[in-house]
C-alpha cells in the first residue's frame, strides 16, 4: 500500500514537472521569437514550430501522467 501512494506521489510531481516545462516552451519560445531583432528564416521559424509542439507535446504528456 505505501508503495503504491509513493509511486503515485513520484508520477504526480513528475507530471506536474513536465506540464511546466511544456506551458515554458509554448509561452516564451514564441515570445522570445517576437522580440527578435531582425529577419527570422524559414529554417528558423520551423524549428520555432517544432520547439512548440515539443512543448505541447509535453503539456499533454504531464497532463496524462498527473491524472493517472
Amino acid at each position: 500500500m505505501l508503495e503504491s501512494t509513493y509511486l503515485r506521489t513520484i508520477a504526480e510531481l513528475a507530471g506536474e514537472s513536465l506540464r511546466e516545462m511544456g506551458i515554458l516552451l509554448v509561452v516564451f519560445v514564441p515570445l522570445d521569437a517576437a522580440f527578435h531583432q531582425g529577419e527570422l528564416s524559414f529554417a528558423t521559424i520551423v524549428a520555432l514550430g517544432v520547439v512548440v509542439l515539443a512543448g505541447l507535446a509535453l503539456l499533454v504528456g504531464g497532463i496524462l501522467l498527473e491524472e493517472g
